[in-house]
């Protein structure tokens, strides 16, 4: 398990990045922000949580609004003899 924070910039976009065998778990701190899960959309503003699952290619954007955003990533792996 890892965990860690990202920064996105006003209009800045986190690109698209396949989950693997790892599930993400997202939590927005501040800001808004768009997350798009292969093709399924969500707007998401500060409290707000939302997983992408293992093979998954999630995209994080801040292209709406006029200041940047926050969040929080938890990255979990299955152990390899699971």
């Amino acid at each position: 398990m890892s965990a860690g924070q990202i920064l996105i910039p006003p209009m800045g976009v986190k690109k698209r990045k396949c989950t693997r065998d790892n599930t993400f778990m997202f939590l927005v701190i501040q800001g808004l922000i768009r997350a798009t899960i292969d093709e399924d959309v969500f707007l998401l503003s500060p409290g707000d949580m939302f997983q992408a699952p293992r093979g998954r290619h999630p995209v994080l954007n801040q292209k709406h609004w006029g200041y940047g955003c926050e969040t929080l990533l938890l990255s979990c792996a299955l152990p390899s003899n699971f």
